[in-house]
């Protein structure tokens, strides 16, 4: 397994265990209507910067964690589970590897009756390749 996938890996089990609902590596059906809380963890881009002549490598990967939520209230159903991934990324990756949150995108939408939000936390991880 390349690092890449062992970092997106890496964070799937985290968001794993703070949610307590199984994190997918990609999704392709739509989220049910019985089923409240999806959430997706996806690489979205990696740049790679040549340190030296004998080509070692800094790499900086972008990996989305994307939630659908669907309720009454989506955005605060979602808010404690945001929270609670915040906080276990910060806490499985602090000083192993350089990291950062760097966006967190709300978007709301009216569905079937019930609010949907949508909600992708970015995070910048820089690593040697």
């Amino acid at each position: 397994m390349s690092n890449r996938e062992t970092l997106i890996a890496a964070v799937k089990t985290r968001v794993d265990g703070v949610t307590g609902v199984t994190a997918y590596r990609s999704r392709q059906q739509p989220l049910s209507t019985t089923q409240n809380l999806c959430i997706v963890v996806e690489p979205r881009t990696e740049s790679v910067e040549v340190l030296d002549v004998h080509g070692n490598t800094e790499r900086t990967l972008s990996v989305a964690i994307s939630l659908l939520v669907r309720g009454a209230v989506p955005d605060q159903i979602a808010d404690t589970t945001v929270a609670g991934i915040e906080t276990a990324m910060a806490a499985a990756f602090s000083g192993a590897i350089g990291h950062m949150l760097t966006s967190i995108d709300w978007q709301m939408e009216d569905a079937d009756q019930m609010g949907v939000a949508a909600i992708t936390l970015s995070y910048q991880f820089i690593y040697q390749g």
